[in-house]
C-alpha cells in the first residue's frame, strides 16, 4: 500500500478477519440475549437512551439531524 498498490490478503489473514467476525457475532448476540434485556428491567429510559446515543456517536453516526 506504500507504493499506492494493494497486494490483497493472505489466507493466514482471512483466516484471522473469519476468527474475528465470529467472535464478534458471539459478542452481539450475548449483548442482545443477556446484557441488553437486563440493562432495560435495571436502567431508567433516560440512562438507556444516553448510552444508546454513546454508542452510536463512538460508531460515527451522526446524531444532529435526529
Amino acid at each position: 500500500m506504500a507504493e499506492g498498490r494493494c497486494q490483497g490478503f493472505g489466507a493466514a489473514d482471512e483466516a484471522v478477519f473469519e476468527r474475528f467476525a465470529a467472535c464478534y457475532a458471539s459478542h452481539v448476540e450475548n449483548e442482545e440475549r443477556l446484557a441488553y434485556p437486563q440493562a432495560r428491567g435495571l436502567l431508567p429510559e433516560a440512562t438507556q437512551a444516553a448510552m444508546g446515543r454513546e454508542m452510536a456517536v463512538r460508531r460515527g453516526a451522526d446524531l444532529s439531524r435526529r
